[in-house]
């Protein structure tokens, strides 16, 4: 939600530097074996993922950069989803992450 608030006060670059500051942490988090990290990390993954898609939209952005941050959640996420011994909460927002 702060992502958000900070979406519509902003412009888009400057999101992104604040997402490029959130985005190291949050997919370390992802892989936590703690399973209340890794499900509170999807969940801001999910957020993240709404803001780099719609930069993606913008003419004002690095598609390249946004992309670059794309790839590094999709493959975080789905190497957590492709672990076998993980709790229900994080599979099902991993799922809806992706």
């Amino acid at each position: 939600m702060l992502l958000f608030y900070f979406y519509n006060m902003f412009s888009i670059l400057k999101i992104l530097t604040i997402v490029k500051i959130f985005l190291k942490p949050v997919l370390k988090s992802i892989q936590d074996t703690f399973y209340k990290i890794a499900s509170d990390a999807l969940l801001a993954s999910q957020q993240l993922a709404r803001i780099l898609r719609s930069s993606l939209q913008s003419s004002e952005t690095n598609h390249t950069e946004c992309m670059n941050y794309v790839n590094d959640l999709y493959k975080t996420t789905l190497s957590r989803l492709k672990q076998t011994d993980i709790d229900q909460e994080v599979k099902e927002r991993a799922i809806v992450c992706l």
